[in-house]
């Protein structure tokens, strides 16, 4: 979770992956996955917490943006799986679907600016796609549901 100089940087605070993305490796005694198995899927550091709780059999009523990472531990590839997540810091805010990432950061309090990314590109974070037509789609898809969780997230 640090940039060690992409973007000139080397630091964290930042909404590109050299930032956010950062290895999880989960052991447990029982045998909920193959050894040494991966998966591709997207989740979040806040999944931690409902997991562990899990695993320690304690009953929560906390009502977290994480979810349990259980099934990804049984089943790696499983299909079911919502690749979504997002995250917040202050004055930025972003959702990633697996497929697309938008980077939303305040400028001032009526003003924004945006950045959409191809999480399949093989440098990511390396080409904003905001300005282009063609993915106009995946920014108002991104942008409402950024939106909605905002708007939960504050209640």
């Amino acid at each position: 979770g640090d940039h060690a100089g992409q973007f000139g940087w080397f630091c964290k605070g930042t909404m590109y992956e050299n930032s956010i993305r950062v290895p999880l490796i989960i052991s447990t005694s029982n045998d909920l996955s193959e050894s040494g198995s991966h998966t591709k899927h997207v989740v979040n550091n806040l999944s931690l917490y409902d997991t562990i709780l899990k695993f320690c059999q304690i009953e929560h009523t906390t009502d977290t943006d994480g979810r349990e990472l259980q099934p990804l531990l049984r089943e790696p590839e499983l299909d079911e799986w919502s690749d979504i997540t997002y995250s917040e810091l202050p004055g930025s805010c972003m959702i990633n679907n697996g497929e697309f990432k938008l980077i939303r950061k305040s400028i001032s309090e009526d003003r924004c600016v945006a950045e959409l990314y191809d999480m399949g590109e093989e440098v990511l974070d390396g080409t904003n796609l905001w300005d282009r037509p063609e993915f106009q789609e995946q920014q108002e898809e991104l942008f409402e549901k950024l939106d909605n969780h905002m708007s939960h997230s504050n209640e």
